[in-house]
C-alpha cells in the first residue's frame, strides 16, 4: 500500500488510547486554570471538571470492555463481551445523568427541594459510579484471562503470543488497574480539607501529578 492510502489513526484502540491522553491532559490544564485563579469555583469550573473526568471515565472503561472481549474470544468465536457493553451502557448512561443533573442544578433550571446536586455531591456520585462498574468490568477481564491461562491450556499452544497475551498484558493490567483505583479513591477523599473547604492545594498540585501517574501505567500497560 502506498504511503498516503495507510491509516492516519492504525486501530480504533489507539484511537481511544489517544483520546484518554488528551482528556487526561486537558482537565490537567483546566484544573491548573482555574484552581489558580481567585474565584476558581465558578461555573465554568463546576461544569468542565465533571464534564472532561465523566468522558475519560467513559472512554476508560470501553477500553477494558475491549481488551476483556480478547480473551473471550475463546467462548464466543468473536471478540465479544455481552455483560461489559451492558455494565458499560448503564454506567454511562448514568454518568452522563449525574453530569447534566448537575448542570441544571448549578444553572437553577430545576430546582431539587430535598436534594442538593451540586459539585461535590455530583464528583462522589460519579466516582461512585465509575468504581462499581469499573471493579465489575474488570473482575469480567481477569477471570477470562484466568481461563485463558489455566483452564484451556491456550497459552502453551499459542507459544510466546500466547505467553504474552496470557500472563504479561494482565500482569502489566493489574498494575494499571491499582494505579487508577488510587486516583480515583484520592480523588474521593481528599478534595475537601479539614475544615470542609475546597482543598485547593490537592486540585492544583496532586491531581496534575495523579493524572500523570495514570498516564504513565496506561502507557506502560498498552507498550
Amino acid at each position: 500500500r502506498k504511503s498516503w492510502q495507510e491509516a492516519f489513526i492504525p486501530s480504533w484502540s489507539h484511537a481511544r488510547f489517544c483520546m484518554i491522553c488528551s482528556l487526561a491532559n486537558i482537565l490537567i490544564w483546566s484544573i491548573l486554570f482555574f484552581y489558580s485563579t481567585e474565584r476558581f469555583h465558578t461555573n465554568a469550573s463546576i461544569f468542565t471538571i465533571p464534564t472532561v473526568f465523566t468522558i475519560l471515565l467513559i472512554t476508560e472503561l470501553i477500553c477494558t470492555i475491549s481488551i476483556g472481549a480478547r480473551f473471550l474470544m475463546l467462548k464466543y468465536g468473536q471478540q465479544r463481551n455481552p455483560i461489559g457493553y451492558t455494565l458499560f451502557f448503564i454506567s454511562a448512561s448514568l454518568l452522563i445523568t449525574n453530569v447534566l443533573l448537575l448542570m441544571l442544578h448549578s444553572l437553577d433550571i430545576v430546582s431539587f427541594a430535598q436534594l442538593q446536586w451540586n459539585y461535590d455531591f455530583c464528583v462522589q456520585i460519579m466516582f461512585a459510579i465509575y468504581l462499581t462498574c469499573s471493579i465489575l468490568v474488570e473482575a469480567i477481564y481477569f477471570q477470562a484471562g484466568y481461563r485463558f491461562v489455566f483452564e484451556n491450556n491456550s497459552m502453551i499452544i499459542s507459544g510466546i503470543y500466547g505467553f504474552k497475551s496470557g500472563f504479561v498484558r494482565p500482569f502489566f493490567h493489574a498494575i494499571y488497574v491499582a494505579v487508577k483505583y488510587t486516583v480515583v479513591v484520592a480523588m474521593v477523599i481528599c478534595t475537601r480539607d479539614r475544615y470542609e473547604n475546597i482543598n485547593v492545594h490537592f486540585y492544583m498540585f496532586a491531581v496534575p501529578f495523579l493524572m500523570q501517574l495514570w498516564l504513565f501505567a496506561l502507557f506502560c500497560k498498552r507498550e
